[in-house]
């Protein structure tokens, strides 16, 4: 999972990353009224599915007339709109994730108020984050809010308005995205559906607290099962690797090329971290077929678009799980999440020292 490649549409992600660039620079200035932070996936409805909801929630998506309806007309995580949304923003969390292990990382630039305490001191980074991790932590924290922001930006100007047919074109084809920019578009920076399904959004306040408990010695000392603060290092971890699995399966689905996942490859989870989550055969194992027609998933058809909310769906669900049982199998910490997001497999290799193996994906 941690290790995917960039993105196969990068003339697409280009687009969007200058453009994400640029709208942050414009809108990254916070009112004291008026403030927020982003921050993508964490503790929102959309990156939290759980598994006996999907399928639900992919049979309204195929119900008559729901493909006319406009993007901001549905709350269904699993609207192609709202997918759409959810798979452009793994995009961009998954290059951040890209620029951590290769330590590339394009830090914000100097005098924004976000990171500008660090503008002098980044210099000494090295291209990654710095050694001390609690500083490590809350670089990494106010990169993904600064890049959040103009994310949010470009994602509620470009999805707002679209028909969720033309959502799921762009859903099954990653290349239909780079038809669909229109440098005419007026500028949104109103935050609101679909996009905000898949975004946690808090006060200019509660972002400034989540921040400064990162500078704490006793919060690393926290356990990964602590939600409480989505910009700590597991919630950060677990954004990394949902990004990495959308990203992925955005080139995939529409192809007819995911793979459903094989659960025979768990192996000895202790079962002081509870019982396995995962079922003993894939959901999607019904759909094989169906997964592997791209004729089919691109057709555009009430079915094929159930179809495609099913796939999403289940890898959500499913990559959420394995991040759980990753972190309570290895008992990791808010320290040790930051290490991981550092050099990725570290905790897998822990398990594999304990005979624990855990499915790639």
């Amino acid at each position: 999972m941690v290790r995917q490649h960039i993105p196969l549409h990068l003339g697409a992600l280009m687009v969007l990353s200058a453009a994400a660039a640029t709208a942050a620079q414009a809108s990254e200035t916070i009112s004291a009224t008026d403030g927020h932070f982003h921050i993508p996936f964490a503790s929102s409805s959309g990156a939290n599915l759980q598994p006996d909801a999907i399928d639900s929630l992919a049979r309204e998506v195929g119900s008559p007339g729901f493909l006319q309806l406009k993007a901001e007309d549905s709350t269904n995580p699993l609207a192609p709109c709202a997918l759409l949304s959810a798979v452009i923003t793994g995009a961009q969390v998954n290059y951040l994730f890209y620029e951590l292990i290769n330590k590339s990382l394009q830090t914000p630039p100097f005098g924004s108020n976000i990171f500008g305490k660090y503008d002098w001191k980044q210099v000494l980074w090295g291209g990654g984050l710095p050694d001390d991790p609690n500083t490590a932590a809350d670089a990494l924290a106010r990169i993904t809010v600064y890049r959040a922001w103009g994310l949010n930006t470009v994602l509620n100007t470009h999805i707002p308005g679209q028909t969720q047919a033309r959502c799921l074109a762009q859903l099954t084809d990653p290349q239909r995205l780079e038809n669909t920019q229109d440098g005419g578009m007026a500028i949104s920076l109103e935050h609101k559906l679909p996009t905000s399904l898949f975004f946690t959004s808090t006060s200019k306040a509660d972002g400034h607290a989540h921040l400064a408990q990162l500078e704490t010695l006793e919060f690393l000392a926290q356990p990964a099962s602590d939600r409480s603060n989505p910009l700590a290092p597991c919630a950060m971890l677990h954004s990394m690797r949902l990004g990495a699995r959308l990203n992925d399966d955005w080139q995939k689905i529409g192809a007819g090329k995911l793979q459903i996942p094989d659960n025979a490859l768990l192996l000895n989870y202790p079962p002081e971290a509870g019982q396995s989550p995962l079922p003993n055969e894939s959901p999607l194992k019904p759909l094989a077929d169906k997964l592997r027609d791209s004729a089919f998933l691109r057709s555009g058809s009430p079915e094929a678009a159930t179809v495609v909310a099913q796939a999403f769906g289940h890898e959500i669900a499913r990559t959420g799980q394995l991040t759980e049982m990753l972190l309570d199998a290895s008992k990791a910490s808010q320290l040790d999440c930051i290490n991981e997001l550092k050099a990725p497999s570290t905790l897998r290799m822990r398990l594999l020292e304990q005979k624990i193996s855990l499915p790639l994906r």
